[in-house]
């Protein structure tokens, strides 16, 4: 499936080596994968905060980073490629959040530059990316939820305290009062 998705708009290089990042999923693991692909917004308000895990894999340079925060907002862990506008995102959360933004970013090339991501690298780290947030947000297994509640609430407390409006406004405020 994933190669599937991947050669549907080459947006992904796939390494040559491609079976060697993979393993077979037992039934219970993949009863909890779900690709949606593309999502309206109407449909995707009601399925991303059921998500633990969002991957936002674009190669493509992206304005900014609404996705990772859309889904910050839903208490949703964001995993996203580190660079043009989703970077600079997380530049912004790691002044809020080190740990966080630590684990959210993916890196497009070898040695963390920025630049054009490349796919091959995405496939080769991606993996282990995603099983090291559910180990983070599952310490005690899939039953336990304690952790993912808490990491859930940051998330959401570091999106809307920095890029809500009422967020927004408030720095706008507090930008100008300095310059007083």
């Amino acid at each position: 499936m994933f190669q599937a998705f991947g050669n549907a708009g080459q947006y992904v290089d796939f390494p040559k080596n491609l079976e060697s990042y993979f393993r077979h999923l037992s039934s219970e693991e993949a009863d909890r994968i779900t690709i949606t692909g593309y999502q309206e917004h109407d449909q995707l308000k009601e399925i991303l905060p059921l998500a633990s895990v969002n991957i936002v894999g674009s190669k493509a340079s992206e304005a900014f980073g609404m996705v990772t925060l859309e889904a910050m907002a839903a208490g949703v862990f964001p995993l996203c490629n580190n660079h043009s506008g989703l970077g600079e995102a997380l530049d912004i959360i790691r002044e809020a959040d080190p740990e966080l933004e630590n684990m959210m970013g993916l890196d497009v090339h070898p040695g963390g530059s920025r630049g054009t991501a490349d796919g091959a690298f995405l496939v080769e780290q991606l993996p282990g990316k995603v099983e090291e947030v559910l180990r983070f947000l599952y310490p005690n297994g899939f039953m336990d939820l304690r952790k993912r509640r808490e990491i859930s609430a940051r998330l959401r407390k570091v999106s809307v305290s920095i890029f809500s409006w009422d967020g927004i406004c408030k720095r706008i405020l507090a930008l100008r009062e300095e310059g007083n």
